[in-house]
């Protein structure tokens, strides 16, 4: 994600921004061998997404029609640790 976002920063200011991916992409989502957190839920905070959706506008839209699920972790997450 962060080397796709700094692709994004660089097409505003170079005429040709050119994205290596070691991996093949799967078809179907699996996980893959250089994504090493492929499988963790990603967590992104208002203003962290405020300033992606800045710089990538309509990405909430995107990644809602796909498969992302918005929230406020805040509001809606209960959060428990256990401590001996």
């Amino acid at each position: 994600m962060a080397g796709l976002i700094a692709a994004r920063v660089l097409w505003d200011h170079y005429d040709r921004v050119i994205l290596i991916e070691r991996d093949a992409l799967p078809d179907a989502t699996a996980s893959r061998k250089g994504v090493l957190q492929g499988w963790d839920v990603p967590w992104l905070l208002a203003s962290g997404f405020a300033q992606l959706r800045h710089c990538v506008p309509g990405i909430r839209e995107a990644l809602t029609a796909d498969v992302a699920v918005v929230g406020d972790m805040a509001e809606s997450l209960r959060w428990h640790q256990y401590r001996a």
